[in-house]
């Protein structure tokens, strides 16, 4: 699978330096419905409906570092056909004093007939090493789709 992008940058190298929305730089080829924050995520073995518990976008700590206990992102993506080859998604994350690293430990996910694409990453015992904005990227083989913006911020009185 190849993903086509429009803007060779989601994280603002072109002139200028303005930061683009990553989820307008994939084509048709890929659209973002969702990539989301949260406590948990669970599928029904039944129904097969997902249940997304707990979106968040500011945690509050006493003090930091500090450790968020549960921590998942999920995602919902579509393509114009199904993919024959998994796809490989992963996250970066960019912390308050810009600091970039990316999850080395990327999953492979089959898209279904449809070519939807429904997952999520489960992160325990978040570390948080500093008050401010953490950016997660959604990294679809190897390039970013979205981004979710969540502030760590101290707890006062």
């Amino acid at each position: 699978m190849k993903l086509i992008v429009n803007n060779p940058s989601a994280r603002g190298d072109e002139k200028g330096g303005d930061r683009q929305n990553p989820t307008q730089a994939a084509s048709r080829e890929l659209d973002v419905h969702a990539f989301l924050l949260c406590d948990s995520v669970a599928r029904d073995a039944q129904s097969g409906k997902t249940s997304i518990q707990g979106v968040f976008d500011t945690i509050y700590a006493t003090s930091f570092p500090a450790i968020h206990p549960t921590l998942a992102t999920y995602f919902r993506l579509s393509f114009d056909e199904p993919q024959s080859a998994p796809v490989v998604v992963g996250l970066a994350l960019t912390t308050p004093s810009g600091q970039r690293r990316e999850d080395r430990e990327a999953i492979s996910v089959q898209t279904g007939p449809s070519g939807i694409l429904e997952a999520w990453i489960n992160m325990p015992n978040f570390h948080f090493p500093e008050a401010g904005s953490y950016c997660f990227e959604l990294l679809v083989n190897g390039e970013a789709v979205a981004d979710y913006v969540l502030q760590a911020q101290l707890r006062t009185a």
